[in-house]
């Protein structure tokens, strides 16, 4: 289980880098949804395993995406 809880994390870091480049791979529908679901998995692991590095994790990538969000609101509501 410690060995999901680190793939996760590495994956999160991952998906951070990608955040900071802008990648279109992970503004695309699928990267959004795996976005999405990588976050959904961490707080389950957590919940299994309690393992701090998991829930620290798993809420940066909860403020990436409510960042992304306003953004993307930002941006969009610019002349």
């Amino acid at each position: 289980m410690k060995l999901f809880a680190w793939v996760l994390v590495a994956l999160h870091l991952i998906i951070t880098i990608l955040w900071i480049a802008n990648s279109p791979a992970l503004f695309s529908l699928a990267g959004i949804v795996a976005w999405l679901l990588l976050i959904a998995g961490g707080f389950v692991l957590y919940s299994k395993t309690n393992h701090m590095a998991i829930i620290v994790s798993s809420s940066f990538m909860v403020f990436l995406v409510l960042l992304t969000g306003l953004i993307e609101w930002t941006v969009s509501s610019m002349p």
